[in-house]
């Protein structure tokens, strides 16, 4: 829900400093990729997020959410965005929460 988080509150650094070099998102132009992503939160109102289902991974420090995140474009519909099954995310330290 932090990755949310830094797209609904407009966190560029945080978002790339949080993205693990083998996710598809990763680039290496930092600059470049910061406005994309701005280009993309300036895009949409960021309207809630419903976590669907929790799951522990393999590993201790591993589990799985999917969740459905509300985004409307702005001047537009709203629509859903559900992910693609499920994500996987580091257990969170209780200290490192964004607000």
């Amino acid at each position: 829900m932090r990755r949310y988080t830094g797209y609904a509150y407009r966190l560029p650094e945080w978002i790339c400093e949080t993205t693990h070099k083998d996710n598809v998102d990763w680039k290496a132009d930092r600059t470049k990729w910061k406005k994309e992503l701005l280009g993309f939160c300036d895009g949409f109102d960021f309207l809630g997020l419903e976590v669907i289902e929790e799951s522990k991974g393999e590993a201790d420090n591993e589990y799985f959410i999917e969740f459905l995140a509300r985004l409307r474009t702005r001047n537009q519909v709203q629509k859903n965005t559900r992910t693609s099954p499920s994500m996987r995310l580091p257990k969170p330290s209780p200290l490192s929460t964004v607000c």
